[in-house]
């Protein structure tokens, strides 16, 4: 018993290791300010669907590019244990749908269960949505960062939902670009620091370069 839980937690803190170099919130940052950016035009609505979809097939790629260029030249590059995708996609979905469920719940409870309102309060939605995420990267790690990220995530979903602003899309707009600024101001500066103080070894980027061309 005592060998699974010492290897449970070397995992956790190997993959802790993997994010300290901010790449992975410099990445969601960009997407979400992107994604917010699209949203505060009403006629972009489709450009955002795409957008979304882009990305989330692009966002690891771009990950793991990124991360070869400048992570595994300084700490190498350990073969984590990775999930099932069909159980993973599954829980996922069903997270989010409760998340709506409870949001929509809440506004008919207040008697505001109307378009507007709904479109107001969907940054409740979307934080709830990253809180999910948040607590899944903090399972996995143990970095008691993504549980500030869940709490700002939907502090900030409330906070925006009692703006009244005149577009529909706007409170959603603001929300993810504020949540974006925050994951990639937040990331360049871990991004920064990790390439202070892990400067690459002579001799390792380019045998990390023969390693990937083999």
């Amino acid at each position: 018993m005592s060998e699974n839980v010492d290897l449970k937690q070397l995992e956790r803190r190997v993959y802790s290791e993997s994010l300290q170099d901010g790449i992975m919130e410099i990445l969601m940052g960009f997407l979400l300010v992107l994604c917010g950016v699209v949203m505060a035009d009403p006629k972009m609505g489709g450009a955002f669907i795409g957008l979304y979809v882009i990305g989330l097939v692009m966002f690891p790629r771009a990950l793991e590019a990124l991360k070869r260029r400048f992570t595994y030249t300084r700490l190498g590059k350990a073969v984590l244990h990775e999930e099932e995708p069909k159980p993973l996609v599954g829980g996922i979905f069903l997270y989010i749908l409760a998340a709506g469920v409870l949001v929509a719940l809440g506004l008919a409870l207040l008697g505001r269960l109307t378009t507007a309102e709904w479109y107001r309060w969907l940054p409740v939605w979307i934080g709830l949505c990253l809180v999910g995420a948040m607590t899944h990267l903090y399972s996995k790690s143990g970095s008691p960062r993504f549980v500030v990220y869940g709490v700002v995530a939907v502090g900030a979903g409330f906070a925006v939902g009692l703006l009244r602003l005149p577009g529909r899309m706007d409170n959603i707009a603001i929300y993810l670009m504020c949540m974006g600024a925050l994951f990639a101001v937040v990331g360049a500066v871990m991004l920064i620091r990790f390439l202070r103080s892990h400067p690459v070894a002579v001799g390792t980027e380019e045998g990390m370069d023969d390693q990937h061309e083999g």
